[in-house]
């Protein structure tokens, strides 16, 4: 994202300006109010770890109507960084990017799934992650097959949380790829198949998904106890 802003900003400055001069006409642009140098500028804080800078120029990105700065915004607000940590603006700014952005949506239904900020609500965590899980955000449909796993928010239904997980894990999702390794392995919402759970599980593993390291170590185990009933 910062790089497809700064290849907008410099498109028409002179390509023989140094990054210090880009910065101050970054500044310049900041200070006239340009939004996407704003985020520019707040990015580049986060880059270096100053916060506090980018909490600024990410409010008045945001402030402006910057979908990516109100979600930026809401990430430091939830997270306390820059600022007090605050999970009811963190919501706040979330919902103001809810109809512009899946991210949104599934960090939104993430608060409502927790009560972090927003009261606890199942139902509405179920719809935010349908609605980002739909425009094939791999994150949303990860949490929205967990709560297909376990019947929160909407009816129980193990098929449609494989559907999800497998989703989400083509998309390379390390935590969808664990979760529907397990599935395999267990036999949930899909034929025990332990080949399958391994296959899922080593696409996690080069994430360094300690969970993927666990669930082998157990998918192994049990192969072996299969090969060793088939000699007997």
């Amino acid at each position: 994202m910062l790089l497809i802003t700064l290849t907008l900003l410099c498109a028409t400055l002179d390509p023989a300006r140094n990054p210090a001069q880009l910065k101050d006409h970054y500044r310049t642009l900041a200070d006239q109010g340009n939004s996407r140098a704003q985020a520019v500028l707040a990015e580049l804080a986060l880059d270096v770890g100053d916060a506090g800078a980018a909490f600024k120029w990410f409010s008045k990105a945001a402030e402006a109507g910057d979908a990516t700065s109100q979600v930026r915004l809401a990430d430091l607000f939830l997270g306390g960084r820059g600022t007090v940590r605050d999970a009811a603006q963190a919501a706040h700014w979330y919902a103001m990017a809810v109809s512009k952005t899946p991210e949104a949506q599934w960090k939104l239904g993430a608060l409502f799934q927790q009560g972090d900020g927003v009261p606890e609500n199942p139902e509405i965590a179920a719809a935010m992650f349908r609605r980002a899980a739909d425009q094939g955000y791999a994150d949303a449909q990860n949490s929205l097959a967990a709560l297909y796993i376990a019947g929160i928010g909407l009816k129980q239904d193990s098929r449609e949380a494989v559907k999800w997980f497998r989703k989400a894990a083509e998309q390379d999702c390390a935590d969808a790829q664990v979760n529907l390794a397990t599935l395999y392995f267990n036999g949930v919402g899909v034929k025990r198949d332990l080949e399958l759970a391994r296959e899922w599980a080593l696409k996690a593993k080069l994430h360094r998904s300690k969970e993927a390291n666990q669930l082998l170590a157990e998918i192994e185990k049990a192969r072996a106890e299969t090969r060793a009933l088939s000699n007997e």
